[in-house]
């Protein structure tokens, strides 16, 4: 069989053709670059949003008094490591050295208890709460791509008058339609059959199931319990938007870390007041104007 431009041939009365063209298609097609009907489209944004989170508390700085202490390195070093374990778990445990730096972070009961305000009230930990978020932002990224990929029933093709269908060649024919015809890089555009066919398109209502939409809500709720603007990661947000969502975002953040320095020196002697506590983000370039040593207001429980 030739390489290139092929016009494949389906030969419905039963023989082997449509699996010899199947087999040709897929060793000159580049199956590879396809994205397989069992990927897990959620992990593509679980890893988006696990990066911006990152990449925010990466960019903390963290000061007492206008002075890098210990304590306040410490804490910068481990700030994604306390964020994903209160993540997971609602609640993580510090081990603290006689320099006040923190040494250890673990799910055994420390010197320190720190936990996440929400799950002590919900018993929900936040990666539970995505979880489901999750789970729909890939059922819909799914629908979506088998639009594209399969697209339902296009058409049916039906055997003219006093044409006999051999038993079981429907399903090669469906099987050739489905491997090696589409649209997508390396698959074929047209079908000869040596029988007579009629062919009978189908309308598919695909704006009814509003799948952009939907995606984008999807999105929106996961980044939203991520403490994440929904504008700073939806691709095609308006500039000025996604700018007040950094800022947002960031501000949010650095509450969440004075929240963290709150429950900490309440349980410790240490004397330190969290309003001499500096946090700033010197490499976001929108937090520039915004940066100010104002403790923002922070609401503490008090472990049971």
């Amino acid at each position: 069989m030739k390489q290139g431009k092929i016009i494949y041939k389906a030969d419905i009365d039963g023989n082997l053709t449509v699996e010899q063209q199947i087999t040709e298609a897929e060793r000159d097609s580049h199956r590879g670059a396809e994205v397989s009907r069992e990927y897990k489209f959620e992990i593509a944004l679980r890893y988006d949003i696990t990066r911006t989170v990152c990449n925010i508390l990466s960019n903390a700085s963290i000061k007492y008094g206008g002075k890098t202490t210990p304590f306040c390195e410490s804490l910068q070093k481990k700030l994604n490591e306390i964020f994903f374990a209160l993540h997971k778990f609602g609640v993580c445990f510090l081990t603290i050295d006689e320099r006040g730096a923190i040494i250890n972070i673990n799910q055994v009961k420390g010197q320190v208890e720190l936990y996440d305000p929400a799950y002590k009230i919900s018993g929900f930990t936040q990666a539970s709460a995505a979880r489901k978020a999750l789970d729909m932002y890939g059922v819909i990224t799914d629908a979506a791509y088998s639009v594209i990929d399969e697209r339902g029933v296009l058409g049916m093709f039906s055997p003219q008058k006093d044409t006999v269908v051999k038993p079981g060649a429907s399903a090669k024919l469906y099987e050739a339609f489905r491997s090696i015809f589409g649209t997508k890089k390396g698959q074929r555009k047209f079908m000869v059959t040596e029988v007579p066919m009629t062919y009978s398109g189908v309308n598919i209502p695909v704006k009814d199931l509003d799948l952009l939409a939907n995606k984008k809500d999807a999105v929106g709720t996961v980044a939203r319990i991520y403490g994440i603007g929904e504008d700073m990661i939806q691709s095609g947000a308006i500039l000025a938007n996604k700018e007040n969502a950094i800022i947002q975002t960031y501000s949010d953040y650095k509450g969440l870390i004075y929240g963290w320095i709150n429950q900490i020196e309440s349980q410790q002697i240490s004397f330190r007041s969290v309003e001499n506590y500096e946090i700033t983000f010197p490499g976001v370039p929108q937090m520039t104007l915004t940066q100010t040593n104002t403790t923002p207001n922070v609401t503490v429980l008090t472990p049971q």
